[in-house]
């Protein structure tokens, strides 16, 4: 890394990388009480099949959290190298410039664009760069964005590996972001009397 621009004075790294492993630390606690209470195999259970949905939904979403936080644990790991080595400086006193995941985003987003924004944010920088709108005609922008989305998609699942799950994943994904952005412009405008998160 050239010392110039931003990078020519770096402060120290040592408390952003402690606030980082602190972050780090509530996750791994996090994740050892969730695995007590969620298992993903309780799915393929005939009780989980018996339960009405209203009760199977905290169990979803308590299983949800308690993969994510695997994730989420490797992608802060990440961020604390970027912080550590300076490359994460952006030249206001923040490590902020090169960042995997946005915990904040993760628990609060209530679009799914904002959701995947807020995972894997390096790889989902460079797609959206280099894949989606460079697919994207110049005279359609905001409209005709459905083939560009979905070629995105499968480049993130050819990258991933070949395996049919990611596939099957990748599409699905493709088909909520979809119809959350076909909500938005349908749906949205009868219920400008809900507050947003709802």
């Amino acid at each position: 890394m050239r010392s110039e621009a931003h990078y020519k004075n770096i402060p120290s790294t040592i408390k952003p990388v402690l606030k980082k492993i602190g972050s780090i630390f509530v996750l791994i606690v996090l994740s050892i009480i969730l695995n007590q209470y969620f298992d993903e195999k309780y799915y393929l259970t005939d009780a989980f099949k018996q339960t009405p949905f209203i009760y199977k939904l905290p169990v979803m979403i308590g299983t949800l959290l308690t993969m994510m936080s695997t994730y989420c644990i490797g992608f802060s790991l990440m961020d604390c190298s970027c912080i550590a080595s300076g490359l994460s400086y952006n030249g206001d006193d923040k490590h902020d410039r090169v960042k995997s995941v946005n915990l904040k985003g993760l628990l609060t987003s209530y679009r799914v664009k904002d959701f995947l924004g807020s995972w894997n944010m390096s790889v989902h920088e460079w797609l959206k760069y280099y894949v989606y709108l460079r697919l994207l005609d110049s005279n359609k922008r905001g409209s005709g964005n459905v083939f560009a989305a979905l070629v995105s998609f499968l480049v993130s699942a050819i990258w991933h590996g070949f395996y049919p799950g990611f596939y099957s994943f990748f599409i699905g994904v493709f088909v909520v972001d979809y119809w959350n952005k076909l909500a938005q412009t349908t749906a949205a405008p009868l219920f400008t009397w809900v507050p947003t998160p709802i």
